[in-house]
């Protein structure tokens, strides 16, 4: 395995997600596709585009203010 690619669990525990929100972040089309399958359980994703990808989504991002409290 090269450096460029990182497993799918291990970007899960470097982002605090499950790897089943990376699947999903997939699906909605915000993350990028993984690069190689080499099996259900070993998925490998190109660092660079992971990264790119987390930095868009970043600088897209609202602040959200918490709701306010009617007395």
């Amino acid at each position: 395995m090269k450096k460029d690619f990182v497993p799918r669990h291990i970007l899960a525990e470097e982002l605090g997600v499950h790897t089943q929100t990376i699947a999903k972040w997939e699906r909605d089309g915000w993350f990028p596709q993984p690069e190689h399958r080499i099996s259900d359980r070993l998925i490998l994703y190109r660092r660079s585009s992971v990264d790119e990808a987390i930095a868009e989504r970043r600088a897209r991002q609202v602040m959200r203010r918490p709701p306010r409290r009617v007395a």
